[in-house]
C-alpha cells in the first residue's frame, strides 16, 4: 500500500495490481492500521482511497478466502472477519471525509469499500459487480447496509442477487457514483474536490459528518439535539471565528 499527504489531502493506494489489488490479510491490516492513524492525524482533513494500475479493488482475495478468517469454531472465524471489517466501519465514521477515486475494476469488498466512503468519482473505463454470489458467499464489510443507504433497498437488493457487472455510466444513472470522468482526469478532478473541502474548518466537517450519520439513524427530535449541540461547538471555534472575518472582508469587497 501506498500512503502520501500531499496540502491536507491523503492519498492511499492499494498496490497490489498484480493481483487487481484484491484483499489479503497483510493488506487489509495495514489499511486498516494506516486509515486509524490518518484519521486520528492533525495534518489531513480528507482522504482519498484509490488503487494502482487497472483496478481499485477487486474484492477478497479468491486464491484463499480463508486467509482472513482463519480455522477454529465459527464464532472466532465471525469475530476475525468483524476486525478487518473496521476499515469500512472507519472510512463511514470517521471523523475526517472519504473519496473513493474509482480508476477501475470495483468489486465485491472493493465495492464495500467504496460504499463506505463519503462519495465517489470514477473514470469512464470502471466497472462494477458485487461480486459475492459469483464465490457462494453473502458478502462483508457492510455493503448492503451501505448499498441500501445510498441506492434504497430495492435496488442494493437487486445488485446483490442479479451478481451482474455494471459500467462508470450505469453507477452515476442509479447514483452509485457522483461523478464519472476520462480516466487521465481522475486524480486531478478528485484533488481539486479534495482541496475544496479541505479548505473547512475541520471540526465543522467532523460535525457535518456526524450529524449526516445521525439523520440515518435517529428520530427527529433526537436529531435536532444533537444537530444544536454541534451547531454550537463548532461556532465557538477560532476556525468559525476565522472563516466569519473572511465571508465579512469578502462582503465588504463585493
Amino acid at each position: 500500500m501506498l500512503t502520501s499527504v500531499r496540502d491536507g489531502v491523503a492519498w492511499i493506494t492499494l498496490n497490489r495490481p498484480d493481483r487487481l489489488n484484491a484483499l489479503n490479510r497483510s493488506l487489509m491490516f495495514t489499511l486498516l492500521a494506516e486509515l486509524e492513524a490518518l484519521m486520528a492525524d492533525t495534518d489531513v482533513r480528507v482522504l482519498v482511497i484509490t488503487g494502482a494500475g487497472r483496478a481499485f479493488c477487486a474484492g477478497g482475495d479468491v486464491h484463499n478466502l480463508d486467509e482472513v478468517t482463519g480455522q477454529g469454531p465459527m464464532p472466532d472465524r465471525a469475530a476475525r472477519l468483524r476486525q478487518v471489517a473496521r476499515i469500512a466501519e472507519t472510512l463511514y465514521d470517521g471523523p475526517k471525509p472519504v473519496i473513493a477515486a474509482i480508476n477501475g475494476a470495483c468489486a465485491g469488498a472493493g465495492l464495500s469499500i467504496a460504499a463506505a466512503a463519503d462519495f465517489r468519482i470514477a473514470a469512464a473505463g470502471a466497472v462494477f459487480t458485487t461480486a459475492f454470489l459469483a464465490v457462494g458467499v453473502s458478502g462483508d464489510m457492510g455493503a448492503p447496509w451501505s448499498l441500501t443507504r445510498i441506492l434504497g433497498a430495492a435496488r442494493a437488493r437487486q445488485l446483490f442477487l442479479e451478481c451482474e457487472r455494471f459500467d462508470a455510466q450505469q453507477a452515476l444513472a442509479m447514483g452509485l457514483v457522483d461523478g464519472v470522468v476520462p480516466r487521465e482526469d481522475l486524480e486531478a478532478e478528485v484533488a481539486r474536490r479534495a482541496a475544496r473541502i479541505a479548505a473547512w474548518s475541520p471540526p465543522a466537517v467532523a460535525a457535518v459528518l456526524a450529524n449526516f450519520r445521525d439523520a440515518v439513524v435517529t428520530d427527529f427530535g433526537t436529531f435536532l439535539d444533537r444537530e444544536s449541540l454541534r451547531q454550537v461547538h463548532t461556532q465557538s471555534t477560532p476556525e468559525s471565528r476565522h472563516a466569519v472575518e473572511r465571508f465579512l472582508a469578502r462582503e465588504r469587497r463585493d
